[in-house]
């Protein structure tokens, strides 16, 4: 069988306002019927538009920095 967690199942997103203000969402499964659709987090930023970094942090313990991401719009992150 193959284990390998390619979905990043268990992956903490930590979206960082320039402020440092931080909104965290965890990836538990995927989001549509029966998880089958892809992982996503979404987030709700109110006001704050000046977003410094998004940090990945992986489960088997890599990280992945997004600096200075685009809001008001879908990313797809990859380790």
């Amino acid at each position: 069988s193959n284990n390998k967690n390619t979905r990043g199942i268990g992956a903490r997103i930590d979206v960082v306002a320039e402020d440092g203000q931080t909104w965290t969402r965890w990836i538990l499964a995927g989001d549509s019927f029966a998880s089958s659709g892809p992982p996503r987090a979404h987030f709700g930023l109110g006001t704050n538009t000046d977003i410094a970094r998004i940090d990945v942090y992986w489960p088997n313990g890599n990280h992945t920095k997004e600096n200075r991401p685009q809001i008001n719009t879908r990313l797809t992150i990859q380790r």
